[in-house]
C-alpha cells in the first residue's frame, strides 16, 4: 500500500488514503466528467471543496456536508437544466434565478432562465 499523491489542486480528508478517488478538488475548483485533474470553477457558479461533475445526479436529494458528494453550485442570477448543468445561462434578476441547484427557479416561474 502506502501513499499516492493527489493531482494538483487536490488533497484527501485522510491520512492513510492510498486511492487517487480519495482525493478532493480544493474550493474553488471542480473535477470535469472523466477527467483525472481539478479546474478553475465557472465565473457563474460556486465549487465547495469536493465538488465533481458525476456528482450532479446526487443533487436531488438533500444537500449534504459529505465533501465526497459535492457538486458546483449556480450564484444567484444564473440558470442551468438538470440535463446539462455546465450549461449556464444569465437571467435577468437574482428573483428569477435564485441559484444552488440547477433548474432552481424563484417562486412560480419555469423555464430556460426562469422566463415563465
Amino acid at each position: 500500500s502506502g501513499c499516492t499523491a493527489c493531482p494538483a489542486g487536490s488533497s484527501t480528508d485522510a491520512v492513510d488514503s492510498s486511492a487517487e478517488s480519495a482525493c478532493l478538488c480544493d474550493k474553488g475548483t471542480y473535477l470535469p466528467s472523466g477527467a483525472s485533474s481539478c479546474v478553475s470553477c465557472p465565473e457563474t457558479m460556486a465549487c465547495p471543496r469536493g465538488s465533481r461533475v458525476d456528482n450532479f445526479a446526487l443533487y436531488l436529494g438533500d444537500p449534504e456536508d459529505d465533501a465526497t458528494k459535492q457538486y458546483p453550485h449556480l450564484k444567484e442570477r444564473f440558470w442551468s437544466s438538470a440535463s446539462n448543468p455546465m450549461s449556464v445561462f444569465e437571467c435577468s434578476s437574482n428573483e428569477f434565478c435564485p441559484g444552488g441547484n440547477p433548474g432552481a427557479c424563484g417562486s412560480g416561474l419555469t423555464g430556460q432562465a426562469c422566463e415563465h
